[in-house]
């Protein structure tokens, strides 16, 4: 667990400088945990549909379940990049991972649309 008191931040680490008082990273970081939990989810709600779809809905399921993994594997990195875009006071939105998982979303949610239509 991170410890966010200035003070007994370790030197070396790159959130030891900033001093933002609404702690944006890590609102930041709670929000895609938040939607690495919905994705997962999401995936545990399509099990319903195995036993009448087959395969397609279990290759949607375990679809969901690889993004909601990435995410949360990934989330540390843009934990930290988030920490050094406010230390060097840029205002660049991590663009590749929004576009990353707003393209997942619309293909699984396309893939559940055809499923449903074919079934």
């Amino acid at each position: 667990m991170t410890d966010l008191h200035p003070a007994r931040r370790r030197p070396g680490s790159a959130e030891r400088q900033h001093a933002d008082p609404g702690l944006q990273p890590e609102r930041t970081t709670l929000a895609w945990g938040r939607t690495c939990l919905a994705l997962f989810v999401a995936g545990l709600f399509q099990l319903r549909f195995v036993p009448d779809y087959g395969v397609a809905a279990l290759v949607l399921t375990s679809s969901c379940a690889a993004a909601a993994l990435v995410l949360s594997a990934t989330a540390r990195l843009r934990h930290r990049n988030a920490t050094r875009r406010l230390l060097g006071e840029r205002r660049e939105p991590a663009l590749k991972s929004v576009i990353g998982l707003s393209a997942v979303v619309v293909v699984l949610g396309l893939g559940e649309i055809v499923l449903l239509l074919r079934g």
